[in-house]
């Protein structure tokens, strides 16, 4: 079976300190294992996650054309 897990966290999210981090145990090299981190600036709770929009701060835009791409 093979998948992908995105874990997304915006710094702009009052949930994101209870968020996985690069510095949380068992995710360091984890994108060997399919699962990828990503730390979103400017970016609030499930705004990578809406239908794009012309406001959107660059850092999403990116975050879902990585994903969209797969180029982590």
């Amino acid at each position: 079976i093979m998948f992908c897990l995105f874990l997304r966290n915006g710094n702009l999210d009052p949930w994101s300190a209870g968020g996985v981090k690069d510095t949380t145990p068992g995710i360091k090299n984890s994108n060997s294992r399919g699962i990828y981190n990503f730390y979103i600036d400017g970016a609030a709770h499930h705004l990578d996650l809406r239908q794009p929009n012309s406001c959107d701060p660059p850092s999403v835009v990116n975050a879902r054309y990585q994903v969209k791409m797969g180029t982590f």
